[in-house]
């Protein structure tokens, strides 16, 4: 079955704020609706026959500032490209030019890198 990309509704990110609390993360309580009234349009997700597998927040705050996080798939379709697709369709625009990286540049592709805590832009 062919996967779609689109934008959530705020249903659909309190789904993936529940994810998040199911494995034990801490997506903080009202995180997700003041990053949705920034970035309406900052919450992506996978859907396979109409059921979401897979969500990410990209929230850009203008040009210059950006958020990505809550990035997850749901447990039982991981390991099928959902969330590959995801983090591509979160990169682009607003990050496409976007390097992260702790500390010094990795020698690594930044696609491997997870511990995000610096965030460079342009």
């Amino acid at each position: 079955m062919p996967r779609t990309i689109r934008t959530l509704t705020a249903s659909e990110v309190e789904t993936l704020v529940g994810w998040a609390a199911g494995e034990g993360w801490n997506p903080g309580i009202g995180d997700a609706a003041a990053l949705r009234a920034a970035d309406p349009e900052g919450f992506i997700g996978a859907f396979v026959g109409g059921e979401m597998v897979a969500g990410i927040s990209a929230v850009a705050y203008g040009p210059a500032f950006g958020f990505i996080g809550l990035y997850i798939c749901r447990s039982d379709r991981r390991g099928e490209g959902h969330g590959k697709a995801v983090w591509a369709a979160g990169m682009v625009p607003g990050f496409s030019t976007t390097h992260m990286y702790k500390g010094g540049k990795p020698g690594n592709a930044p696609s491997t890198v997870f511990g995000i805590t610096t965030l460079e832009l342009g």
